[in-house]
């Protein structure tokens, strides 16, 4: 077939195809308001299924201009002694709208019943990743989430204060503790030390220096009023007697 002869059939395509593409855009018009935007489709199948329709349609339109193309060479070949080929180019031209134009009437019922019944989610279907959108909340109940929401989060805050407190107090613990180990290992070596001096018990010898410190302190006191001291003594009967009380306790 030559190219005057393709752009001849396609020019009469275009042409007769506009007062049948009419007709299919109100049809799609009243699809598109019945079907709405069509995105919960679209979620599922992953694709608009006005796509999918609209690439059957521009599919089988290539199909039938390809179709008249093939036969049309096929006559100019076979019976070109019969009929001319200008003849048959004419008739394939007036035979192209001819199927557009019952293509269009058929293709529109079959989008009608695709979009409606194939390609369609019924309002009262939800997809499995929205079923947790399946009851709906009013304002009133939202409202009160909200409130327990903040409650929660107020309890948060707090326990994370608390949290924190605990921690330095434990922190104030392991130092006091550090400490007291360190005294209790001081007096392990000092009573080591006093035993390899020959001192037999150091709690007892401490406990009776302390004894015979504030007799002696007591004894001082009693001879004040006799004669100017000489000298002062710088302990404590109290400090002295509350260490007495310790070193006999433990």
């Amino acid at each position: 077939m030559s190219d005057s002869s393709s752009a001849t059939i396609a020019d009469s395509t275009l042409k007769d195809s506009q007062s049948s593409s009419q007709m299919y855009q109100s049809s799609l018009a009243m699809t598109e308001k019945v079907l709405g935007e069509q995105e919960y489709e679209t979620q599922f199948f992953g694709f608009t299924p006005k796509s999918f329709t609209d690439g059957v349609y521009n599919a089988v339109n290539e199909y039938l201009t390809d179709c008249l193309e093939v036969v049309e060479k096929y006559i100019i070949q076979e019976f070109s002694a019969v009929i001319p080929a200008e003849t048959v180019r004419e008739c394939t031209q007036q035979l192209l709208p001819v199927f557009v134009k019952t293509f269009d009437k058929a293709f529109d019922k079959l989008e009608n019943y695709l979009l409606c019944n194939i390609f369609h989610i019924p309002n009262n279907v939800l997809l499995p990743e929205d079923k947790p959108q399946e009851f709906q909340y009013t304002e009133l109940e939202q409202e009160e989430i909200d409130r327990d929401l903040e409650t929660l989060r107020q309890k948060i805050r707090n326990a994370k204060y608390v949290n924190a407190c605990l921690e330095q107090e434990l922190k104030d613990i392991a130092t006091v503790q550090e400490q007291y180990d360190k005294m209790l290992t001081l007096l392990e070596r000092l009573e080591k030390t006093t035993m390899s001096a020959g001192v037999p018990d150091l709690k007892e010898s401490l406990v009776f220096t302390c004894d015979k410190v504030r007799a002696l302190n007591t004894r001082i006191q009693e001879l004040k009023p006799l004669s100017p001291p000489r000298f002062k003594l710088h302990h404590d009967d109290t400090s002295m007697s509350k260490m007495n009380k310790r070193l006999r306790k433990s």
